[in-house]
């Protein structure tokens, strides 16, 4: 085992063993601990030559609290399967220190935050999707009475192809908001960044509406690019959320960016911002194949759900969603990029007994059109067993008026409250006669509640690849043939 692998798994083993019991610190001195560690085996034939097996990932986030004063780090080694076996990048990633002081604070090392709803600014960490967008600067923030400010000045993480990530080009930024008579809330914010080549600035507003019965949102911003950066862009975006009955609610987006990319300069893989997508994140695993990927540069659309509760144990959700370019017509489907229709019926039956039914259309601007039904029992047995089993099927059509069909059936069992074991089959399957079925997946796998903070997630069989999507930011993860490993440890 390689030198770096054996200090990853020495860390590994010692947030494992950090818990409140073992911890002897002063009384005044407390210390929190999170470790997430990810390791797989993987022999699935679509690896390209060279390619190792292995894959490992691990987090190690440790901090100090004394008083008001609060420092910590985050310890990281990364192996990707593009990287041979002895190619364990490891490391210091993250350093700070945090200080309180009643009526606001400052962070100096690395930080995360958001102007309004991330229209402008939002440094953000998903690791879901592995994006890691932290600062290395100060952050600053305070409120006095009704008013409440934000400042910045950082450079930004430019992404995790090396752990020793390189940042040059510094960020500025200063967010105030205030409360103002009958419920509305107004905010601006501008930020700066320049070097000798570029020089952007960025501006925005909003305001917010609260009612008894009804919220408003609005929010209008600019990235003026001054000289060396190419066009000016804008960006805007508005919400209504309505609560009209006791038994009904909905939600009305709006969203239009035209050259609103807003990225560090010289960069073109991460972004400053992370406005809302208006794009409907489903659990159902046939659905989320075919994501809509926001596009900050060229992109408008409005989202509707409507959720309501006819009768007792019953739910109804009706979503809505389309996006077109900003020159297109969203009323004509004219310049679509993307459209779904989702609906879903889940209603409790007797004593233990909950049935949904969903269906979803999909269709992209190629155009590949997806009809997914749904299918979902579950039943709840005494103490805390119960069974969950899931149909979906999925019959895609793409430009070439190409068909295929997809079936995939999960069973879930709760055989406490710790432990639940699963099993997915999937099988799909060319409509044209005589084609053989395009693969079979089968994989298992085991949830496990080990003690109050240790968590295990072990997977083994052949598993499809996919998207998990949040945000509008997308990560393909590519099919497993072998086995899994996932630990959280926190202390």
């Amino acid at each position: 085992m390689p030198l770096a692998r054996w200090s990853s798994a020495a860390l590994f083993v010692l947030a494992t063993l950090l818990h409140p019991a073992h911890m002897q610190a002063a009384d005044e001195v407390t210390v929190h601990g999170l470790n997430q560690a990810e390791f797989s085996l993987n022999d699935d034939p679509d690896l390209a030559r060279g390619f190792s097996r292995e894959r490992l990932e691990n987090w190690l986030d440790l901090d100090f609290r004394l008083d008001d004063v609060l420092v910590g780090f985050r310890y990281e080694a990364y192996q990707p399967p593009e990287r041979s076996a002895d190619e364990v990048t490891e490391g210091i990633t993250q350093r700070f220190a945090e200080f309180d002081f009643g009526r606001g604070g400052a962070r100096i090392g690395n930080f995360y935050g958001m102007f309004g709803r991330g229209l402008l600014w939002r440094s953000y960490e998903e690791r879901a999707i592995r994006i890691d967008g932290n600062m290395d600067g100060v952050y600053f923030w305070g409120g006095l009475g009704s008013i409440s400010a934000q400042v910045f000045s950082g450079r930004v993480n430019k992404g995790r192809e090396e752990l020793n990530r390189e940042r040059k080009d510094v960020l500025w930024g200063a967010d105030v908001e205030t409360e103002l008579p009958h419920g509305v809330v107004a905010g601006a914010s501008y930020l700066l960044q320049t070097d000798h080549t570029m020089h952007e600035e960025a501006v925005a507003g909003r305001l917010s509406y609260s009612h008894d019965y009804f919220d408003l949102y609005g929010e209008a911003a600019r990235i003026n690019r001054l000289h060396g950066g190419g066009r000016s862009g804008t960006g805007y975006y508005g919400a209504l959320s309505a609560y009209p009955f006791s038994f009904l609610s909905f939600t009305l987006e709006y969203k239009e960016y035209n050259h609103f990319r807003f990225s560090p300069i010289g960069e073109d893989k991460t972004e400053n911002n992370n406005p809302p997508a208006l794009s409907r994140e489903n659990s159902y695993t046939l659905i989320t194949r075919n994501p809509h990927q926001l596009d900050t540069g060229d992109e408008k659309g409005f989202q509707l759900e409507v959720i309501s509760t006819p009768i007792e144990g019953s739910t109804v959700t009706v979503n809505r969603t389309e996006t077109t370019k900003v020159t297109g017509d969203l009323l004509r489907h004219s310049g679509l990029k993307f459209q779904e229709w989702y609906g879903e019926w889940r209603q409790e039956v007797g004593e233990g007994w909950i049935i949904a039914v969903a269906y979803d259309y999909l269709e992209d601007k190629l155009p590949t059109k997806n009809h997914t039904p749904v299918l979902d029992i579950e039943c709840l047995l005494d103490g805390d067993w119960g069974v969950r089993g899931e149909y979906q099927f999925q019959q895609q059509e793409n430009e070439l008026g190409e068909i295929t069909r997809d079936h995939l059936v999960l069973l879930e069992i709760h055989a406490s409250y710790d432990l639940i074991v699963s099993a997915v089959a999937e099988h799909a399957q060319s409509v044209r006669p005589g084609d053989p079925p395009l693969d079979d997946y089968l994989y298992g796998q085991i949830d496990y509640r080990i003690s109050e903070n240790n968590f295990i997630t072990v997977t083994a069989g052949k598993r499809q690849g996919g998207f998990v999507c949040i945000g509008g930011v997308c990560r393909l993860v590519p099919p497993l043939e072998g086995a899994e490993v996932i630990l959280l440890t926190s202390f």
